[in-house]
């Protein structure tokens, strides 16, 4: 697990976040993101046992900003 202190977050490109998140990643593009000040936890899994199916984080990055600007 990760913890991010910074506004820009490296792993989801794009994305504003409040410091203080915390995030796992793993591989074909599952995602556990934790955001306290917003009271908000996202999970993205990806069914990664169909061949080439996997999740970009430039793609994450994007499903995150439409569910903050929700």
């Amino acid at each position: 697990m990760s913890i991010l202190n910074f506004k820009k977050s490296v792993l989801l490109p794009g994305v504003a976040l409040p410091g203080g998140i915390f995030s796992v990643h793993s591989s074909g593009g599952h995602c556990i993101l934790i955001i306290p000040e917003y009271n908000m936890v996202i999970e993205h899994r990806v069914n990664t046992d169909k061949r080439g199916n996997k999740v970009t984080t430039s793609e994450m990055g994007h499903l995150t900003r439409l569910i903050l600007e929700a």
